[in-house]
């Protein structure tokens, strides 16, 4: 055989293969290249890479939502990310970056029953920061989280004095939460019955080593006189982190 045709023998596979690639392809994506109808049809006769994007993103909708209905976000406060929130000193920098790491961390905070507490002044982005974390690791790591205030919890159970479901239920609806939320603390009167209240259900989360979120704009001290000494001691046990929002307020951008 001459080396020609030795050629053209040897040549012969490699046509055949692309003769068959050529009859398996199904489209070609101006991002991703040629697919296989194969793959086309795994993907609705669509680029499967794009595809997958788009289901990824729908995915991403769909957790929000459910996010935001069971965890009780307000809609404000609903579908922010912590990349939303812009520090406008370099101390706000740091608190975002510490939430961010909490929540990329969150399963060892969660091990360690892990608290925070944030004080400061309105319209520093407490709230936001707090209800993109519960998101976070809603979306992430597939825990659970739910927002309340103070006066709601109080509210919640003294209605049980009315017959209205059992004390025991409510407390461990905001007992069994991976991640709880509790905002707007000693906007209330602060009394003794109310501070046994709040006590009963932040108790009830350190006993059962469950990270809490408090939130209030009062300084240190006044949330120490709110909640009393003893909840106090217990948000901070094991590492637990205060964080105060000393600049002024500002608006975040979604």
């Amino acid at each position: 055989m001459t080396q020609v045709g030795e050629a053209i023998k040897n040549a012969l596979p490699d046509l055949e293969a692309i003769r068959r690639r050529s009859a398996e392809i199904a489209g070609t994506c101006q991002e991703h290249g040629e697919y296989t109808r194969g793959e086309s049809a795994r993907a609705e006769g669509q680029c499967p890479k794009c595809w997958a994007s788009v289901k990824a993103q729908h995915e991403i909708r769909r957790r929000m939502a459910r996010f935001c209905q069971e965890a009780g976000v307000p809609k404000r406060f609903s579908g922010y990310s912590l990349e939303d929130f812009e520090p406008p000193t370099a101390s706000a920098k740091k608190v975002s970056a510490f939430m961010y790491k909490f929540s990329e961390d969150f399963h060892a905070h969660y091990e360690a029953g892990r608290s925070i507490v944030m004080a400061g002044r309105t319209g520093t982005g407490k709230t936001m920061l707090a209800c993109a974390t519960g998101l976070h690791i809603a979306i992430e790591h597939g825990r659970s989280c739910r927002y309340t205030t103070a006066y709601h919890i109080v509210r919640d159970i003294k209605d049980t004095y009315g017959g209205e479901g059992s004390e025991k239920e409510i407390v461990r609806g905001f007992v069994s939460p991976d991640l709880l939320i509790v905002d707007e603390v000693g906007v209330q009167y602060g009394t003794d019955a109310e501070r046994l209240l709040m006590f009963e259900v932040l108790n009830g989360r350190y006993e059962a080593m469950k990270p809490t979120i408090v939130i209030s704009n009062l300084e240190l001290k006044g949330i120490g006189d709110y909640l009393g000494d003893r909840v106090m001691d217990r948000l901070r046990e094991n590492g637990g982190a205060v964080l105060v929002f000393d600049w002024g307020s500002h608006r975040v951008k979604k």
